[in-house]
């Protein structure tokens, strides 16, 4: 059941096509091409330094930026690319082109000289520098070296409609959800407008022994808000944590959306991918080497992204990752893939993970309304102390969920969070409620709550309820038979 549920809910948002609401005004629409074939160049990395947040360009070399400031200052680099910084002055939301010179193309007044090299693992600094980084690893991994190590980990999980923007072509739908372009909200990674329908949030508490090895869960608070109060909870809380499952670079396959993927740092990563010494980055003030990948075969379930690692740490400790998916992958209702973590380096020389950001873009059907999924993670207060709570590890089940983990008050999760709510994720529910005035809607919820509950609610307090109704009228031809004979014995009798 629990398979169904997410479907369930995108195929109601899809079909209601609801596509109309004004777009956030400041946004600036930019594509990377190629300077010589003025083809885009798909997952160039955009380095914004008014606010020192990077992007990646999407499978057609397009980003957006979500802010019009006076002057802005742009990084662009790729692999295979010289790395280009441009200022822009954006004049009435203009889009800008940033255009790219290959690496090994000379250019000289009008003559073009195209140098062809090509690319071999053998002798290659970069695949050198990308074997080290994963020997050096278990270095700093806290997980190794310490007897236990705990942190605290705030997680949030967005569900919205992409892209949701004016189209002339539903104004009759327009004019009955025109109220929804107040709740638009912008995405900060692809600055494309969103309008979020359910927001979960998780706080908990991670706990690990390393022998005998035991890693647990402490679930402090689950709270969720918008359309999937519609589902049963925990399903659909279990659901989103088996499809986007948190990502370890370590690990030689990734698993994301039940599809597996060769790790940029796994043993076979040589063989697999193709690997480039681009850059120098300075990330917080650190100047960081950056390591290009991409697959060697574009058709593979690989990633295409970049890896930084201070230049003067001889640990090779990795400091950010950077990463999607190719242009080239068919992944079914998947468009667009996006992965940030980024790690800090204690005292003691281990490698802590502080942010896990994974966006997901999907299209169930061409023409319908694109989904847009967030999941944002952040780990804090890591120690390695022997915990107070140490009975824990001895619980049957990997998660633990305390007992007031549903009910936590709003003091609770301003305490605990890591990163504010926005102000239209906060109005979800105001939103719903300004839905269901409209019968159109109210009626495909109730018929929706249906489908995935299975159950008819007698009232708000149902002392019972009516169901399953999958199985509540059933039919067969041996009750049928079975009546017949009934019928004649009791005619003949």
């Amino acid at each position: 059941m629990r398979q169904h549920i997410i479907l369930i809910l995108v195929f109601f948002f899809t079909s209601l096509n609801i596509l109309d609401a004004n777009a956030e005004e400041c946004t600036i629409k930019g594509y990377v091409i190629d300077s010589i074939s003025q083809k885009p160049i798909p997952f160039a990395l955009i380095f914004n330094d008014n606010h020192s947040t990077e992007l990646l360009t999407d499978s057609v070399g397009v980003f957006y930026l979500p802010q019009c400031s006076s002057q802005i200052k742009l990084r662009a680099s790729s692999i295979g690319y010289k790395t280009r910084d441009i200022v822009f002055n954006p004049v009435n939301n203009d889009s800008i082109v940033i255009p790219l010179v290959p690496d090994g193309v000379i250019l000289k007044e009008l003559i073009v000289n195209k140098q062809k090299h090509k690319y071999s693992k053998d002798n290659n600094p970069a695949v050198d520098f990308a074997i080290r980084i994963r020997e050096k690893m278990p270095l700093t991994d806290p997980f190794k070296i310490n007897e236990f190590y705990n942190y605290d980990k705030y997680e949030k999980i967005t569900l919205g409609l992409n892209n949701f923007t004016n189209n002339p072509q539903n104004s009759w739908m327009f004019e009955k959800f025109n109220f929804l372009k107040n709740y638009i909200d912008t995405s900060d990674v692809s600055g494309k407008p969103i309008l979020n329908v359910s927001v979960k949030e998780k706080a908990s508490q991670i706990i690990y022994q390393r022998d005998p090895k035991k890693l647990k869960e402490y679930v402090l608070g689950i709270k969720r808000t918008g359309v999937d109060d519609i589902t049963e909870q925990e399903s659909f809380q279990i659901l989103l944590e088996e499809v986007f499952r948190e990502i370890d670079l370590c690990q030689n396959d990734i698993s994301i959306l039940q599809n597996r993927f060769v790790s940029p740092l796994s043993k076979i990563a040589p063989d697999f991918y193709k690997f480039y010494l681009t850059d120098t980055i300075e990330i917080d003030g650190e100047e960081c080497i950056q390591l290009s990948f991409s697959p060697r075969n574009s058709n593979s379930l690989g990633f295409v992204g970049h890896i930084y690692v201070p230049s003067n740490d001889t640990t090779l400790f990795i400091k950010k990752v950077a990463m999607g998916i190719s242009p080239s992958i068919n992944l079914n209702f998947i468009e667009q893939l996006f992965i940030n973590q980024e790690f800090i380096k204690d005292d003691n020389g281990c490698r802590l993970k502080i942010k896990d950001d994974m966006v997901v873009e999907l299209s169930l059907l061409p023409g319908t309304q694109g989904l847009y999924v967030r999941r944002n993670t952040f780990l804090s207060n890591h120690h390695f102390n022997k915990p107070l709570n140490l009975s824990l590890l001895d619980n049957g089940s990997d998660v633990i969920i305390s007992d007031n983990a549903y009910s936590q008050d709003l003091t609770f999760w301003n305490s605990i969070r890591t990163i504010p709510i926005s102000q239209n994720e906060e109005n979800l529910d105001t939103m719903l409620e300004q839905l269901r005035n409209i019968p159109f809607y109210y009626w495909s919820e109730k018929i929706i709550r249906l489908l995935a509950g299975g159950y008819i609610h007698t009232s708000k307090k149902s002392i019972f309820d009516i169901g399953p109704i999958n199985s509540f009228i059933s039919y067969n031809d041996f009750e049928e038979k079975c009546s017949e004979c009934n019928y004649l014995t009791n005619y003949l009798a």
